[in-house]
């Protein structure tokens, strides 16, 4: 079985980041500002609809909505991105990226496209966690003591990330759909997983380069994890007052809350194009062991 030199897809990525650095991290920053916006007025929204007669629907109206208002400017940073690792850079990148709001074909198959990508991953992570669970449930039964409980959560975590992994081979599709809208959008997603899933591994395998890149993710995210937790404390205290719950982690100010939550949208704009320039140019050479014949294949896997 051939393999792809993740070394050489990790230089490409790198090198068309750097080359283009400028003009893609200011669009990702601008695409990953206006999502969040949209998302904090439908959730504005929905929580002004919870107290509508028909609050399940307004929610679903609202989630549809906001489908429609952030897909087209998403898979316009795909098209972006895809094009210059491609060599096909965009005249104006971000006429490319926001003009999925102006063409009838492209805006239809980016919100299509998302829908059928949301529903694809419930399916898989429930498909793999209903196992996961009835396993819990079953050696509660067995062991009512607990004893295997640690047990149990061990393979609810490798069930997740199983699904992850299994969800992680659909991505692709969005790339395939970004380059050519006209596509029909379940086969896209189709052909994305039949292209990577022998070589999903490998794909883990270069994306676990990127966790150190998650560590300050995860201190920008203290403030906000601190105020759930308080939330969540004193919901319970509200309850049951006699416990008198004190949140593990210290209380910030506002100032702080909304700074780090801002910084981390930045940051994380910065970073996923990267991460997925070198998405795209796995799934380039995945379709390129797919199609060619063992001789066209040394300039690209190596065995």
């Amino acid at each position: 079985m051939y393999k792809i030199d993740r070394a050489e897809v990790r230089a490409h990525a790198k090198e068309v980041w750097t080359a283009n650095l400028g003009t893609i991290t200011a669009l990702s920053i601008c695409v990953a500002l206006l999502s969040y916006l949209l998302r904090f007025a439908g959730q504005a929204a929905t929580n002004a609809a919870a107290a509508s007669s028909a609050p399940t629907l307004a929610s679903y109206i609202i989630s549809l909505v906001l489908i429609m208002l952030v897909s087209p400017m998403t898979m316009g940073l795909y098209s972006v991105l895809t094009g210059y690792s491609r060599g096909n850079a965009p005249l104006s990148a971000w006429q490319e990226a926001f003009g999925w709001y102006t063409e009838g074909r492209k805006l239809k198959t980016s919100i299509f496209s998302q829908i059928w990508f949301t529903i694809l991953t419930i399916a898989w992570y429930f498909l793999y966690i209903i196992p996961g669970a009835l396993l819990m449930v079953l050696l509660r039964v067995i062991v009512p003591s607990g004893a295997l409980d640690i047990l149990a959560l061990i393979a609810m975590l490798a069930l997740v990330f199983l699904a992850s992994v299994r969800v992680l081979t659909y991505v692709p599709g969005n790339y395939i759909l970004a380059s050519n809208p006209s596509l029909p959008v379940i086969s896209s997603f189709r052909a994305s997983t039949l292209t990577v899933a022998p070589h999903k591994w490998d794909l883990v395998m270069l994306l676990l380069r990127f966790l150190p890149l998650a560590i300050p993710i995860v201190v920008l995210a203290v403030p906000s994890i601190s105020r759930s937790m308080a939330e969540y404390y004193a919901q319970i205290n509200a309850i049951y007052p006699e416990l008198a719950l004190v949140s593990p982690l210290p209380e910030f100010g506002d100032t702080i809350y909304y700074l780090s939550y801002f910084l981390s949208i930045v940051y994380t704009a910065v970073i996923t194009p990267l991460i997925h320039l070198n998405i795209i140019g796995f799934f380039d050479k995945a379709y390129k062991i797919l199609v060619n014949t063992p001789d066209d294949q040394e300039a690209d896997i190596h065995e």
